[in-house]
């Protein structure tokens, strides 16, 4: 069962003190509270609290005093002007669950490139868009709202466009690419009232007129101009045109166009419009024209202005003429002999079904993305953050993983400082993707990379992973970033249990989180009979202790000269060590690795701090002796089934044991897999990681209070 919706309507003015003033929110606001969902109105306009046909529209004011905007699932703004829309939500952002802007027009157009100008003999009013004033206002709206809509959209925000046209105009004068906010954007149409629905335009009823227009006036962008010369054309025809303004005062009205200066509250039109054979509604601009998309869903016959948008909204009524605004010509007589055959089945496009319904379907959705959990994981290190994503896309298969770039990374802290343009602008564009998916929790591998992240809305998991929290003493900027980034986290996960004590004041909010190991990639699929005797399974540098296992392996060497020995060629060290009597490997792609692995007979791993490490594990989960150093099993139910030792000693003498009476080991390649897949199997880890995302969750809502 559907959430009932509790929405509040940011409308610049509203029906009930001006009939036709923006007409389209309340036939979606009737539709709402049809739904069963509750709806409040701002209008901007209004200088009193008042209910119109079963709505309650509020002033300002009362929103002011109430200071309950909090309470609402989501604020819909239609045409989201700067003078009160933006102020208003500006104001209140922090209480805002999620917005809704409804793009209409010209709140986002720049009127001088659109509009056409006023009547050169009407008084200056609203629709004079020559002024300079006008015009200033028009780039300082585009201005701030393409800054906005670049910078500031985030998950809890949603785009929608009554049409395609607008969808364009929005990006080319906002300078907002449509691509970058394809995944908060919808195009859906304003509804028609559900008058238009329920009744038909019945051609047999009694006639008062030939056609029948609804316009303003005096904006020359409702043509009013070419309705008089269609009236001028056609004096045979009877025109009666609706609406109020001052043309009429200033222009000729000819004898067969009677003006009537009134407006209509939507739910009377059906019966005045059975009183004419037919609208005409030309237009110089519009984003939709809803009202003549309401007259065509009649089934009454309407002309209108041969516009792309007009096409946009209307092909597929039969019940539809074009006519050119250029060398305004309009045939009366041969429009009434073509409509003759028009088919009066009503088309649905602009029912509800079509069109407030995907509405509440997009609100749904979003309240729904605000409570799924949805990650994004930042760098692989070792492998960690896409062992786990594997897994995690059968939870949610809209999580993802990004690497940041390292420019630099393997230079002296001085030279580093030249790859932070580079790092903050990926970090830019991945927060931006990360706001716009509903990315609710980053999972920062790697502490230091979190810096770029501390201004994220939501959820940071950062995860430690051993050089990134082992700073050096005189490392006093790293030290202070770390420090940073380790208060702003709401939850901290560290990879092997020596970096426990790194975490200080932090330590309630930090676990330790075994790496997962892909055990189906390190699986050997058939036996295989080893080539070659041992390989130093780590890199080669000082924090793996590489040192100590390259004496020891040297001593080996030189005791067993045919023994068939390789080191990874890579690492810190490697232009220090001995390595002239082994076989020097390249970096190999990770799909090769278990290969390379069932190839020796015995593997040795990393020496140094006792912690174990991915390539140690994944040796193990491969069934391999593995001789390494570990003083950690206090964190685990069982001991690890390995050769433990630390001294170059201990591992000279291990080594020559294995090679004296191998089959004394046999029983830890069975043990070794099974301890893996029970303490570091992926979808171990995975279970574990996903409560500990509900705990920081948690932090982070305890944090906002």
């Amino acid at each position: 069962m559907q959430k009932k919706l509790k929405i509040l309507v940011l409308s610049e003015s509203y029906p009930g003190l001006k009939a036709s003033s923006m007409a389209y929110v309340h036939s979606r606001n009737q539709y709402y509270i049809d739904q069963g969902h509750y709806v409040e109105v701002l209008s901007f306009q209004a200088e009193k609290d008042y209910h119109f046909e079963g709505v309650s529209v509020f002033t300002e004011k009362h929103f002011k005093k109430s200071g309950k905007i909090e309470e609402f699932d989501l604020v819909v703004s239609h045409a989201p002007n700067l003078k009160n829309h933006i102020r208003f939500i500006a104001n209140q952002y922090w209480k805002i669950k999620n917005i809704v802007f409804v793009i209409h027009g010209h709140e986002v157009l720049k009127k001088l490139n659109y509009y056409p100008l006023p009547f050169s003999r009407l008084e200056k009013n609203q629709y004079n868009v020559g002024e300079w004033t006008n015009h200033f206002y028009d780039l300082l709206k585009v201005k701030i709202l393409g800054f906005l809509c670049n910078h500031f959209l985030r998950s809890n925000f949603r785009l929608v466009f009554v049409s395609r046209w607008m969808e364009e105009q929005f990006s080319k004068n906002l300078n907002v690419d449509v691509a970058e906010t394809s995944s908060v954007s919808s195009i859906i149409p304003n509804s028609v009232n559900f008058v238009f629905e329920q009744k038909q335009f019945d051609p047999n009823f009694p006639k008062l007129a030939d056609f029948i227009t609804i316009r303003s006036f005096d904006n020359p962008k409702y043509a009013v101009d070419l309705i008089v010369d269609a009236a001028k054309q056609n004096p045979q025809f009877q025109f009666h045109l609706y609406g109020q303004g001052t043309y009429f005062k200033h222009y000729e009205c000819p004898p067969n166009l009677k003006v009537i200066e009134h407006f209509f509250n939507q739910k009377d039109l059906p019966a005045l419009l059975n009183q004419y054979r037919a609208a005409l509604m030309p237009t110089r601009l519009d984003s939709q024209g809803v009202m003549m998309c309401e007259m065509a869903t009649f089934g009454m016959p309407v002309v209108t202005s041969n516009l792309p948008i007009c096409h946009e909204m209307l092909n597929g009524f039969e019940n539809v003429e074009y006519v050119e605004n250029q060398n305004f010509l309009f045939d009366a007589e041969g429009f009434f002999a073509k409509v003759n055959s028009i088919s009066p089945e009503k088309n649905k496009k602009f029912f509800a079904e079509n069109t407030v319904i995907k509405e509440l379907e997009l609100f749904q959705t979003l309240l729904e993305l605000q409570n799924k959990l949805n990650v994004m994981h930042i760098n692989d290190i070792a492998y960690v953050g896409s062992t786990l994503l594997r897994e995690q896309l059968k939870l949610n298969p809209s999580y993802s993983l990004f690497e940041m770039p390292k420019p630099f990374a393997d230079f002296p802290l001085v030279f580093k400082f030249f790859g932070l343009f580079e790092r903050w602008k990926f970090a830019r564009v991945i927060k931006r993707k990360a706001n716009f998916e509903s990315i609710n929790l980053l999972h920062i591998h790697f502490v230091s990379s979190a810096i770029w992240f501390l201004n994220f809305k939501n959820t940071i998991v950062v995860h430690a992973h051993g050089s990134d929290v082992r700073v050096a003493k005189w490392n006093v900027v790293r030290k202070l970033i770390n420090a940073l980034i380790l208060k702003r986290a709401d939850l901290i996960l560290y990879s092997t249990p020596d970096l426990k004590d790194y975490f200080g004041s932090h330590s309630k909010k930090t676990f330790f989180l075994p790496n997962p190991i892909d055990c189906e990639a390190f699986f050997p699929k058939f036996d295989y009979v080893p080539s070659k005797d041992i390989l130093l399974y780590s890199s080669l540098s000082e924090i793996k202790g590489a040192d100590i296992a390259v004496l020891a392996l040297n001593e080996v060497k030189n005791r067993h000269p045919e023994l068939n020995i390789s080191v990874l060629g890579f690492g810190s060290m490697k232009n220090e060590l001995k390595l002239d009597a082994f076989e020097v490997l390249e970096r190999l792609p990770r799909e090769h690795l278990l290969e390379l692995l069932l190839n020796y007979r015995l593997i040795l791993g990393q020496f140094k701090v006792g912690a174990i490490g991915v390539s140690d594990l994944e040796a193990m989960s491969a069934g391999k002796i593995l001789i390494t150093y570990f003083k950690f099993n206090e964190v685990y139910e069982e001991p690890m089934p390995i050769i433990n030792v630390s001294s170059k000693d201990d591992i000279v003498i291990a080594v020559e044991s294995f090679l004296t009476s191998p089959n004394m080991y046999e029983p830890l390649k069975e043990k070794s897999r099974d301890w893996v897949l029970k303490f570091h199997g992926v979808s171990e880890v995975v279970y574990r990681l996903q409560k500990l995302y509900d705990l920081a969750q948690k932090n982070r809502q305890k944090g906002k209070e």
